[in-house]
């Protein structure tokens, strides 16, 4: 098409850009970060018109700080948003000590000043992110407290955080961060137990989760697709309902990364067999998981079918792992994808050095492949 222009064009004493095809724009604009689009659109009526195209702004971050900033979910080219940012500064705020991506990173609580949103406001907002469309594309991410979000009507507020692709509650997630208020959880919980949702979510130690009775709690978590499981307070009552959901086999869930202590009290066949249903499974080694219980996990898990890909335990004490039987590590590695980093506390005299040993079963899996 472009070739075909140009020799129409030879003849010509002039040739103006703007005088090649729009297909040729549209490839172009498609091709440009947001910030060269916005100067792109500045230039002439003509490339204005063209870059109002949603898809050419779905990749742009928006930063919606007060309710000032709504009216900018109302223009035309932003209704193909893949990612909001919807912060405030009141409440307590989630702050993380440490560099980026350092998995020693702290996470403390921080008094904030006053909140920077009405309830008018913040009820506002989630009316518009309600009204724009392909909302299963969306992500919000940021941090609201808890007494701006209160605000907001129940039923508002679980259509608008079912329709989204990740969800963060009571904690520092990746996510949109929400405080929500014992009422707003538990309606969030119902509102998931009764329909299944292409849900990612993230439940912190900040939830109000007493009140939510282990049959409810275990309907919901186990009706969303992706859950990391970081709330401390979960009771064992709510992890066997959980387990024994999961167990039933014909439940949403797929990937769950739990840490240790909420099941340091399960019985080692009863995680397994429910692990088993499951396609990826973390654990986070928080409490010390001894040798026996790990073996007794991975016999299971290599006997009989299972949906299960990949297991991965997150440091894991090396003077465990190494006692754990070499050929029992290497069928788990092969039959359900059974992975793990260590920890080694050299803190102490004492400690022993188990390089050799780690090495060794490193390269016994690797014969695997």
């Amino acid at each position: 098409l472009l070739q075909e222009k140009l020799c129409q064009l030879k003849t010509m004493s002039q040739f103006h850009i703007n005088d090649l095809p729009n297909e040729i724009f549209y490839r172009i604009f498609q091709e440009l970060p947001p910030q060269d689009l916005k100067a792109a659109v500045l230039v002439c009526k003509a490339w204005n018109e063209i870059g109002e195209d949603p898809s050419f702004w779905a990749r742009a971050i928006i930063r919606i700080e007060s309710g000032h900033d709504i009216q900018k979910l109302e223009i035309k080219r932003l209704q193909k948003l893949e990612i909001v940012e919807v912060n405030c500064t009141g409440g307590n705020r989630f702050v993380r000590e440490g560099n980026d991506g350092d998995e020693d990173e702290d996470c403390r609580m921080e008094e904030g000043l006053k909140c920077n949103w009405t309830m008018f406001e913040m009820t506002e907002l989630f009316k518009a992110i309600q009204e724009m469309p392909n909302p299963l594309n969306r992500r919000i991410v940021g941090e609201t407290c808890r007494k701006c979000i209160s605000s907001v009507k129940p039923e508002l507020l679980v259509n608008v955080l079912t329709s989204l692709e990740k969800v963060s509650v009571g904690g520092p997630g990746d996510f949109w961060c929400l405080d929500l208020g014992p009422e707003q959880l538990h309606l969030l919980f119902r509102a998931v137990a009764e329909k299944k949702y292409s849900l990612k979510l993230e439940v912190y130690e900040n939830c109000d989760l007493y009140d939510i009775v282990p049959g409810l709690f275990a309907s919901a978590i186990s009706n969303v697709t992706e859950v990391e499981l970081c709330a401390y307070d979960v009771s064992h009552e709510q992890m066997e309902a959980l387990l024994a959901a999961i167990k039933v086999g014909n439940r949403p869930m797929r990937k769950l990364q739990v840490p240790t202590v909420l099941t340091d009290s399960i019985d080692s066949d009863n995680l397994a067999n429910a692990f088993k249903r499951l396609e990826d499974v973390t654990i986070d080694v928080q409490a010390a998981i001894r040798s026996e219980e790990l073996s007794a996990i991975l016999s299971t898990l290599v006997e009989g079918e299972n949906r299960l890909k990949r297991l991965m335990l997150h440091d894991i004490d090396v003077a465990e792992i190494v006692k754990v039987d070499r050929g029992l590590i290497k069928r788990a590695t092969e039959k359900v994808g059974f992975s793990f980093s260590v920890y080694d506390d050299c803190g102490s005299e004492e400690e022993e050095d188990f390089s050799e040993d780690i090495d060794d079963i490193i390269v016994d899996i690797k014969l695997l492949f």
